[in-house]
């Protein structure tokens, strides 16, 4: 039987490299090293003579008895065209994403540019008066400002669904996943078809910025944006998000 291979698309800021290093921790599980900064290796088309290549630079091959090797480039669900990247050499690989409260995730998502020296902007020059965002370095694959449209999870899901087929993507929200972690945590490794494995779980999961520290009328003015793909998100994948309700 061959190594499950399986790829965490998706979404920044929503426990992304919490899962890594949980599944880290599976004996049977080779995941891309180093973690950062991410493969992001199915970003551009690659060529076939540069499939061995990736596996032998991010470590996905080693001598133990490897069950799954997997990577997690959270840029991958922003770009449609990567699933047809990754379908052309992986077809039977198995799709990963964490989604989080688009509003929570949104506001993490500022401070965490802020953090880096990226952002001059307010949250309200940022989601209510919406000023232009500064300079995107040339370095970065992705803006690190589109706050708002990366969390319209409904626009992205679908050319992954359309590859791979919905039973082979697992949704996790990131709300359940940290609040009931070795259950759901189990139910991943029966979706990569390896053994269970009791593995230590730590509190080093990225905590979001309190809601309550944030203007209200930021808030609002995100509920309002999100209330359709909320709505959208919950048809597409058939799961109630009330969790998300602030």
């Amino acid at each position: 039987m061959h190594p499950t291979h399986f790829f965490i698309i998706g979404a920044q800021r929503s426990g992304t490299t919490y899962l890594y290093h949980l599944l880290d921790k599976h004996p049977n599980i080779s995941m891309a090293k180093p973690m950062r900064p991410e493969p992001k290796f199915f970003i551009h088309p690659p060529k076939e003579t540069d499939i061995q290549n990736y596996l032998n630079t991010y470590h996905l091959i080693q001598e133990t008895p490897i069950q799954a090797f997997g990577e997690k480039s959270t840029s991958y669900y922003e770009k449609p065209e990567v699933a047809d990247n990754i379908y052309r050499y992986f077809p039977d690989a198995k799709i990963i994403m964490m989604l989080r409260n688009p509003i929570e995730r949104a506001i993490s998502n500022y401070f965490f540019t802020l953090q880096h020296g990226l952002e001059t902007r307010t949250l309200k020059e940022v989601f209510i008066q919406k000023l232009p965002s500064p300079t995107k370095p040339q370095h970065i694959s992705v803006s690190p400002f589109d706050y708002l449209e990366r969390g319209n999870y409904s626009q992205y899901l679908p050319a992954y669904i359309h590859k791979f087929g919905i039973n082979n993507i697992k949704i996790l929200l990131f709300e359940n996943f940290t609040n009931n972690t070795q259950h759901l945590l189990s139910d991943v490794f029966n979706f990569l078809e390896i053994n269970q494995y009791e593995v230590e779980i730590d509190g080093s999961k990225n905590e979001s910025q309190k809601i309550q520290q944030i203007p209200a009328e930021v808030c609002q003015t995100l509920a309002n944006y999100y209330s359709n793909e909320i709505e959208k998100l919950e048809e597409m994948i058939d799961v109630n998000l009330n969790i998300w309700e602030i």
